[in-house]
């Protein structure tokens, strides 16, 4: 930014609704961010709903209506959404530092998977393989729900186990425990905190390109990279370092 003559309040993009920048939403008080978004959706409804679909599934849950599991839902959805506009806006002005520092070198990153195509390959994975299994063609899924029950019931295969197979061009394969709650069970719950946590792990195997990239390419920048140190108590070494 300072190569540039840019200021970085002035980049980055208020958050629908909300009108918060990501500055903004990194220093509110977490009470204060969740009452925030409850008075928004109480005042503006469905709109505020689908200013977040791109990083929100709709409808939240099916079948369900749990207002305080959907605050978070929402507030996960909106750093998800952060995230994604804080790694285009870097991307862009790496390469305006490249040009502007004539180095000859490319940043290359994975296309990330948009929330639909998530949805859409959820359905196409669990169609595949109970075709598979069947040896028939069946009819397409109407939801990613719908395509999970299914797994879960017909085909014996859990939450993990699918996520495991989905694969999007040079990303990573995501695995999450399994069981995905050892003491709780519902799969309209459970799906939506795979899919959400699912794009969070996509977008940070991205952003881990983006530092190495500038680790090795603009050090001559000497960007420093803060480490982040969080006491772990039942830790015998007392500290963690990440």
């Amino acid at each position: 930014m300072d190569l540039l003559g840019l200021k970085l309040a002035d980049l980055l993009p208020k958050i629908p609704f909300l009108n918060i920048s990501i500055l903004e939403l990194m220093e509110i008080d977490a009470n204060v961010l969740r009452q925030r978004i409850k008075d928004t959706l109480k005042q503006h409804g469905q709109a505020f709903l689908d200013a977040l679909s791109a990083f929100l599934p709709l409808p939240i849950y099916f079948g369900l209506s749990i207002p305080s599991f959907e605050i978070n839902a929402m507030i996960k959805a909106i750093y998800n959404m952060c995230t994604s506009g804080l790694m285009e806006s870097v991307t862009n002005l790496i390469d305006q530092v490249l040009n502007k520092l004539k180095i000859n070198a490319v940043l290359i990153l994975p296309k990330l998977p948009t929330l639909k195509e998530l949805q859409t390959i959820i359905m196409q994975t669990v169609k595949s393989k109970a075709e598979a299994l069947a040896g028939q063609v069946m009819d397409a899924f109407t939801n990613e729900f719908e395509a999970i029950h299914h797994a879960m019931h017909v085909l014996k295969m859990d939450i993990n186990t699918i996520f495991a197979m989905i694969q999007f061009a040079s990303l990573p394969v995501i695995k999450f425990p399994s069981p995905f709650y050892p003491d709780f069970s519902c799969l309209a719950f459970e799906l939506r905190e795979a899919m959400q946590m699912y794009m969070q792990a996509i977008m940070m195997a991205i952003m881990e390109k983006i530092v190495s990239f500038v680790k090795a390419v603009l050090n001559i920048l000497n960007i420093q990279f803060p480490s982040i140190c969080i006491d772990i108590p039942d830790n015998p070494n007392g500290t963690e370092y990440f």
